[in-house]
């Protein structure tokens, strides 16, 4: 196993056939306690502690965990098109608690939190309304997605039905114009919460990752690296759809009573990972960094 690190969702782990200290230990009749880091298998019970030659263990299986919360989820193991798995149901997420607060509550974009069970899709876990797509990413323009060439087809709904009208249309401009008719049809007697995940400015799928209309990649054309430009374009999409929806909040007379979150999920991925070419600069690190640097975690420039 060396070079290879074990993950969450790795179906392996420390051969089985080889004895471990503990289980020597265990045979000589000493009492054999773990405490603390495991990481060396979980795929199945075989691979556990307790199967692996000590009488108990109290800590965590995963490579890390968090300092205080203790808890760990799907790290380095994004879900993908066939993954039997998904943020568990158990967790009472963000939408759920302001549904319950009286928010009306309005998804537009990227799901990617489960989709092998309906119970785990976005009008299941507390928005009343979902326009976009369930996977990791898709085309801008055709709107599929490509899964490391095994799997791929239309990924892209309206609530649980398929929206077959958006084929074509570049995303950015599906996902504003969606969240801009969600706000002009707002009734403003209920407050609204609108989660707006763009697909800008994450690649596309690995035949043409960076994807932006021509007109909007030709404005940089004093940008030497094409793919660059391209980014640029896309780039530049998506902040005219930021720019749009804060001039819709102020047309409705919502914006002085309104809260803007403009966040990334992780920092930029540079030279060249993912097919991308993004640029934390002046941070330091890149998104497949895991959080160890500042770069994985700020927005991608």
């Amino acid at each position: 196993m060396q070079h290879d690190v074990i993950y969450e969702a790795s179906p392996y782990g420390l051969p089985i056939n080889l004895t471990l200290l503990p289980e020597w230990l265990g045979k000589l009749d000493y009492q054999t306690e773990a405490v603390g880091k495991w990481h060396l298998g979980l795929c199945n019970h075989s691979y556990l502690p307790s199967n692996r030659g000590f009488d108990h263990h109290y800590g965590y299986w995963a490579g890390h965990m968090d300092y205080y919360d203790h808890t760990v989820f799907m790290e380095h193991c994004p879900i993908k098109a066939s993954s039997p798995y998904g943020l568990p149901l158990d967790m009472k997420i963000l939408p759920q608690y302001m549904k319950d607060s009286g928010y009306i509550t309005r998804a537009v974009g990227k799901w990617h939190l489960g989709f092998h069970h309906k119970e785990f899709t976005p009008t299941f876990r507390g928005f009343e309304s979902h326009y976009g797509y369930w996977s990791n990413k898709i085309d801008y323009f055709n709107l599929t997605a490509d899964e490391d060439g095994r799997m791929w087809g239309y990924d892209f709904r309206r609530d649980m039905n398929i929206d077959h009208d958006a084929y074509g249309i570049y995303a950015t401009d599906l996902f504003t114009t969606e969240a801009l008719s969600i706000i002009s049809s707002h009734n403003t007697s209920r407050p609204l919460f609108l989660y707006l995940a763009h697909l800008a400015v994450h690649s596309a799928n690995p035949y043409a990752p960076l994807q932006a209309p021509q007109a909007y990649v030709d404005r940089f054309s004093y940008i030497k690296d094409e793919r660059r430009r391209k980014f640029a374009g896309m780039l530049t999409k998506l902040d005219e759809s930021v720019g749009a929806v804060v001039t819709a909040l102020r047309d409705r007379k919502m914006f002085d009573n309104t809260v803007i979150v403009f966040t990334s999920d992780n920092g930029g991925p540079a030279g060249g990972y993912n097919n991308n070419v993004a640029s934390n600069w002046p941070l330091r690190g890149v998104r497949t960094d895991g959080g160890s640097w500042s770069g994985d975690g700020g927005s991608c420039s």
